[in-house]
């Protein structure tokens, strides 16, 4: 099983591995102040330590999602992973995945709860923030594009760039002077 793609088996796993067991409930209060989330329909509470061992493994899920998210997209798209395939057609997992990623701070509701029927489906819309994947190698500087390295994109993960901004050089124009001596010398 390759424990950083994006599947169902793997979120599930590693939110299960994150809640409190039993053992660590004493009289139905947790024996460590738990690390609340409020997902998009209930409000979890996660054990601290196991968020922050987990938190390579979450990163790398959330890295698979599409670039899309890094400036904000609908809830509802987050079916669908980078290479477009659709991982889920659960809500639950997928709400699953932003409570995680809500837990290790690398997501983020663009708009306060009682703001959210302003958007499709009233569903809120996700944000990830950036580095969305530290434990990813970065490639050395000869691996990576010219013009990546010129500041036209943006190294988000090995293989994946996003655009910035595009850079317009001018033309480079011959003076007019000289322009005219080539017109003479050709007649």
């Amino acid at each position: 099983m390759d424990f950083h793609r994006l599947t169902v088996v793997r979120v599930e796993e590693i939110f299960k591995d994150c809640l409190f067991r039993k053992d660590e409930i004493k009289k139905g209060i947790p024996v460590v102040d738990p690390l609340m989330v409020d997902g998009i329909k209930g409000k979890f509470g996660f054990h601290p330590d196991r968020i922050k061992f987990n938190e390579k493994d979450i990163n790398q899920l959330l890295a698979e999602l599409p670039t899309k998210f890094l400036d904000g997209c609908s809830f509802l798209e987050m079916c669908m992973d980078r290479q477009n395939n659709q991982w889920t057609g659960e809500h639950l997992k997928m709400e699953q995945l932003v409570c995680l990623g809500i837990a290790i701070g690398a997501i983020s509701y663009c708009l306060p709860r009682d703001m959210w029927n302003v958007f499709p489906g009233g569903m809120p819309f996700i944000k990830l923030r950036l580095p969305i994947a530290p434990a990813l190698p970065v490639p050395p500087v000869s691996a990576i594009p010219k013009k990546t390295r010129l500041g036209i994109t943006k190294y988000v993960a090995p293989g994946v760039y996003i655009p910035t901004k595009m850079v317009s050089r001018p033309a480079k124009s011959k003076p007019k002077a000289k322009i005219a001596a080539k017109a003479k010398k050709k007649k």
